[in-house]
C-alpha cells in the first residue's frame, strides 16, 4: 500500500536566476539550508522536501 504522505512537495525554492543560487519564490534568499546527502546536484531547478525526510532539502524535478 501506498504511504500517501511520503510525497515530494515543492518549497517554492529555486535557482531560475543563477544556477546554484537558491532564492524563494518572493525572490528573497533561502536561509535554511541543510541538503540532503548530494544535493544540490545543479541538475534541477526547484527545491523539495521529501516526504519521508521532512527535515533536508533537495532538488526537484519540476515547480
Amino acid at each position: 500500500m501506498e504511504n500517501e504522505y511520503c510525497s515530494n512537495t515543492w518549497t517554492s525554492g529555486n535557482d531560475f536566476r543563477t544556477r546554484g543560487d537558491y532564492h524563494w519564490s518572493d525572490g528573497s534568499v533561502m536561509g535554511y539550508t541543510y541538503w540532503f546527502p548530494g544535493e544540490p546536484d545543479f541538475i534541477d531547478n526547484c527545491v523539495e522536501i521529501e516526504g519521508a525526510n521532512q527535515y533536508n532539502l533537495m532538488g526537484g524535478k519540476g515547480c
